[in-house]
């Protein structure tokens, strides 16, 4: 067995620092994380809509009354640029 720590064991045992680093803190105060104030965040992404034809954005019609209760009690975030014409890049 070699006695150095070759590249992809070195890579191996990295991906393993999260895990220790996090443990301790989830093993000793479960019921902190669970009675956390902590606001969930909920990013919806659409391929194909445009926002001229969803009520949250001054559109007439009510074609999304799901999305508009939703946005009722939300923040809405109104100036998004993609990054390209199509699915790949407009959502990454």
């Amino acid at each position: 067995m070699p006695s150095t720590l070759n590249r992809r064991d070195f890579l191996k045992l990295s991906s393993l620092l999260p895990l220790g680093l996090g443990a301790p803190q989830l093993l000793n105060k479960p019921e902190q994380l669970q009675n956390s104030a902590k606001q969930n965040i909920l990013i919806i992404v659409f391929d194909a809509l445009s926002a001229l034809n969803i009520p949250i954005y001054g559109y007439g019609r009510e074609t999304t009354p799901n999305l508009s209760k939703l946005a009722e009690h939300a923040h809405v975030y109104h100036n998004h640029y993609a990054g390209g014409n199509y699915t790949t890049p407009g959502t990454a």
